[in-house]
């Protein structure tokens, strides 16, 4: 396989999704998340996105587990 990239970032009090996410994505959604702000609702701008492996999944349904536990709302926009 080759080189995968990818960007997350917050901005705007969302989370921007770029790329080919894959686990290794981990670290940045996190970061994000936490730069994303403190609000009832994280939204996941992922117009962006060319394409999500399972492992890059998983990593989704974890961020949205973790959001779910603090009682915070997590939507997206810009899924195809």
């Amino acid at each position: 396989m080759g080189d995968f990239t990818y960007n997350v970032h917050a901005e705007d009090g969302r989370i921007v999704l770029e790329g080919v996410i894959t686990g290794a994505v981990s670290g940045a959604i996190n970061d994000a998340y936490a730069a994303a702000g403190t609000q009832a609702g994280v939204s996941l701008d992922c117009s962006g996105i060319e394409h999500v492996d399972i492992f890059g999944l998983n990593e989704l349904i974890k961020l949205r587990l973790r959001a779910r536990a603090q009682g915070r709302v997590l939507s997206a926009t810009g899924v195809s």
